[in-house]
């Protein structure tokens, strides 16, 4: 039996170099616009959950501050600065086993809480900026309210937007 060498018949070919540049070309497009789709899937996603997210942290804002008014007993209308953008509310307020004071004001954009002259923190999450807090004080022969309007201004594809919050919130124990 003699050995034959190895010999290629004609039906078996690999892929020339055009054949593979084009594909090449092809796999090169098709990831492109993969790419531009995700990116665009981002950006909409993220304008999509950014007015949601801050609407959460208005309402949660304002939420919090109508509950501490609600239990004050008086405002401190001399230490306060009422019916201007930076405003701040000065809060007495009275529990069965404690009274004190509680401070609300407007710091670096960011809306800062304070108990008996204590620094606790701030209620605003950093990445976000208050433009406005507004106190207006409201006094009758029966009772007192303070009302609240704050604005949050945030950025959403380089464009700033801004939204407007409020309340209103009567001293329960500021009456009789």
């Amino acid at each position: 039996m003699a050995i034959r060498p190895f010999r290629t018949t004609g039906l078996c070919r690999g892929f020339t170099l055009v054949e593979t540049l084009v594909y090449i070309a092809a796999m090169v497009l098709l990831l492109g616009a993969m790419t531009a789709g995700l990116i665009q899937m981002n950006s909409w996603y993220h304008h999509s959950a950014t007015g949601p997210r801050i609407d959460g942290i208005g309402a949660q804002i304002i939420e919090q501050i109508l509950r501490d008014i609600r239990s004050g007993t008086g405002v401190g209308i001399s230490e306060s600065r009422l019916d201007v953008t930076d405003g701040a509310l000065f809060l007495d307020y009275k529990t069965a086993s404690t009274e004190g004071t509680k401070l609300f004001n407007l710091e670096n954009g960011r809306i800062a809480y304070a108990e008996n002259g204590s620094p606790i923190g701030y209620i605003s999450p950093a990445d976000v900026t208050i433009s406005k807090l507004r106190f207006s004080y409201i006094s009758t022969q029966n009772s007192k309210a303070v009302r609240i309007e704050t604005d949050i201004s945030f950025a959403i594809n380089g464009v700033e937007q801004s939204r407007t919050y409020s309340g209103v919130a009567v001293l329960r124990n500021s009456y009789d």
